[in-house]
């Protein structure tokens, strides 16, 4: 075989392989993948909150409100942001979402139920005696 046609089988593997790299790190970070590890971490968040309410650790009523509304403030933006994803008919919309306002919208919804989960830790973390 000629040096011509290896030369040939090694353009094609190596097309095939940047397509196949693209193609994953664009199914990466597609909104369905995202919104689901937001969903996630918000289960991991309510889950705090309940085990610090269970330890006794919130007792302040307007404390524990703020929280109660908070959690269902940010599961609602959850529900509705899930909506819209699934509200996107074909492959092409997906993958252009990734790229626009949607991928956006959700990392600053992540960002919200991190800074949630920050105060819940922040609050229930215990408060050194300073006499002892």
């Amino acid at each position: 075989m000629s040096d011509i046609g290896f030369n040939i089988w090694g353009v094609i593997t190596g097309t095939l392989g940047v397509l196949s790299l693209l193609a994953a790190l664009i199914y990466a970070r597609f909104p369905s993948r995202k919104i689901r590890a937001v969903e996630k971490f918000m289960e991991e968040t309510t889950a705090l909150f309940y085990r610090d309410f269970n330890e006794g650790l919130h007792t302040d009523d307007a404390e524990l409100h703020q929280f109660c509304d908070s959690i269902w403030s940010l599961k609602d933006l959850i529900e509705d942001m899930k909506h819209d994803i699934s509200q996107l008919p074909t492959w092409y919309s997906r993958v252009k979402s990734c790229f626009n306002s949607v991928s956006t919208k959700i990392l600053s919804l992540h960002e919200d139920v991190e800074k949630f989960h920050k105060e819940l830790i922040v609050r229930s973390w215990p408060i050194p005696n300073a006499f002892g």
